[in-house]
């Protein structure tokens, strides 16, 4: 998921990429949840989420983990 690359060809107020990454930050979190516990290719963001203690905190570090992936591409 964090591989996907999204434009904004207008780039106007940045409205669409706010949402962007709030939806897909939502999915992330979701996607946590559904395979917590399982193994993954990386640890390191694993360790983090499971370290954190609520939802928000996850949702928060979701939020952080999108633009990264994506200014990475």
């Amino acid at each position: 998921m964090l591989a996907l690359k999204i434009c904004d060809m207008a780039m106007g107020s940045g409205g669409f990429l706010v949402q962007v990454v709030r939806y897909l930050a939502e999915r992330l979190v979701e996607a946590w949840a559904l395979y917590a516990g399982q193994q993954t290719a990386d640890d390191e963001i694993w360790s983090v989420v499971n370290g954190l203690p609520s939802d928000e905190d996850r949702l928060i570090y979701a939020r952080r983990l999108v633009p990264s992936a994506a200014s990475m591409a």
